[in-house]
Order: structure tokens, then sequence, then C-alpha cells
């Protein structure tokens, strides 16, 4: 697997999704994304230009 997490870390994962109403066992999709204000806030210093 790319991630593995202690079994404290998955217990607190599953009590998280709980409280997002997604029952046990339900397939979901996780996205993460991060944009370009996030990227000149944090790293303000480098050129994050795409051509």
């Amino acid at each position: 697997p790319h991630l593995s997490f202690t079994s404290e870390e998955e217990q607190f994962g599953q009590e998280e999704i709980r409280k997002l109403g997604i029952p046990d066992g339900t397939p979901f999709v996780c996205f993460h994304a991060r944009d370009a204000s996030y990227l000149k806030a944090v790293f303000p210093e480098r050129n994050w230009y795409y051509p």
C-alpha cells in the first residue's frame, strides 16, 4: 500500500467518517487538491507557473 496507518489512526478515521454520516463499510472517494492560492501562500518564493 502507498499509505499505512496505526490502529489508532484507523479508529480515528472511522469515527470521523461516521460523523459525516457515511455508514460503516460504505465505499467512498477521497479527493485532495491544492490550488495556486495554497501554493503561493505556503511557498511564496517558488515560481508555480506551468506553461
